[in-house]
């Protein structure tokens, strides 16, 4: 929990002002504000894809008792006497980081099945008496939706001469990725790569890809291993390190492979095995997209203190080969005498890729290390 202690007048204020591009529309939009076990509900605002609420039908206020999150449903009011109210889409916030900014006004990205952009929802959000207390600072949290795949997952377990098992591919919501980015990319793939990326070849990937990522048509029931897709909210590190279970199943530590993309973070864990590394083909996470913005694999190793490391290399082949000649930076980190020893950007060494240099630049970097 990243929150500190309650207070009796701790209260988040919201004040809905607006959608803006909605999926398909709303006649009767009205909002659903959840915060843990409790529920308030929004008048309705006015019809189209983007509606807007008055400041009395926008009003609610709902009291903090140290949850996590804030959950707005935006849902629409049947049409018929017996129609159902249908699911517009969902917005989530991050109380600990409303709480550092005591005042948030602006628009809250909205999904629905979990990943899909469906449309803003434009809020005013005041937080008393909330004191923050852990690492969240983005305001809304990163949503993932994992979905699980029997028959593939019995294929991997055969080749892997493992029990049998779901194997499951993971898609995250991250935030600014173009911003962050800009305009650098991976797509500098070798000549064996890029037939990935042309028909037919392409059409094989993507159906691939819709096989592992869909939704399925087929209700939850039917799939042995239970819910086809689940969804999840990460709000801070640990979160994605528990998706995962820290990066052990069946007592082995597992290796990952991902892609980057606008869309956000694609991924599955890589066996050794062929069937399971075709599943995971970096190709098949990206949709058959040939630019990403990362692509390779990560892990997660336990140092000897039982604190967990996230390594996370971009080496999926996706960008030149390192060729003979070329300069390499490097930085360490390790462990003097108890203590960890980390360089700093600018102490990083250098060495040019060929023979015999690789040794001589490696001991210099470690002599020149500092406890």
């Amino acid at each position: 929990m990243d929150v500190a202690s309650t207070t009796p007048s701790a209260v988040i204020r919201v004040q809905i002002l607006e959608g803006r591009s909605l999926s398909d529309g709303c006649k009767k939009p009205y909002c659903v504000v959840r915060l843990g076990d409790k529920i308030e509900r929004s008048g309705v605002g006015s019809a189209g894809s983007h509606p807007a609420w008055g400041a009395a039908e926008g009003s609610v206020t709902v009291t903090w008792d140290a949850e996590d999150f804030l959950e707005f449903t935006i849902r629409e009011k049947g049409s018929g006497l017996w129609a159902e109210d249908s699911k517009v889409g969902t917005a989530h916030v991050n109380v600990s980081a409303l709480a550092r900014l005591a005042h948030f006004r602006g628009p809250l990205h909205v999904f629905r099945r979990g990943t899909e952009k469906a449309g803003e929802l434009v809020v005013d959000l005041l937080a008393k008496e909330i004191s923050p207390m852990g690492p969240a600072k983005l305001l809304q949290p990163a949503l993932v939706k994992v979905h699980s795949n029997g028959l593939m997952g019995a294929v991997a377990a055969v080749a892997d001469f493992e029990a049998l098992d779901i194997f499951k591919t993971y898609h995250i919501v991250l935030w600014a990725t173009s911003e962050k980015f800009g305009d650098m990319f991976n797509s500098n793939w070798d000549e064996e790569h890029k037939k990935l990326f042309k028909d037919p070849l392409k059409k094989v990937v993507q159906a691939e890809h819709a096989s592992l990522y869909s939704d399925g048509v087929c209700p939850h029931f039917t799939y042995w291993g239970g819910k086809r897709n689940e969804r999840a909210t990460l709000g801070r590190g640990n979160d994605f390190l528990s998706l995962l279970g820290n990066g052990v199943r069946k007592g082995r530590r597992r290796v990952y492979t991902y892609v980057v993309l606008d869309e956000g973070m694609f991924f599955s864990e890589t066996g050794a095995n062929i069937a399971k590394d075709f599943f995971s083909k970096h190709a098949v996470h990206a949709n058959a997209s040939p630019e990403v913005r990362m692509a390779g694999t990560f892990r997660m190793c336990e140092t000897p203190e039982r604190a967990l490391i996230l390594f996370l290399d971009n080496d999926s082949g996706a960008g030149p080969s390192p060729q003979k000649g070329d300069r390499v930076q490097v930085r360490y980190e390790t462990r003097h005498q108890g203590k960890c020893v980390e360089s700093m950007a600018e102490e990083a060494f250098e060495f040019v890729l060929g023979e015999d240099q690789v040794l001589e630049a490696w001991d210099l970097g470690v002599a020149t290390m500092r406890p």
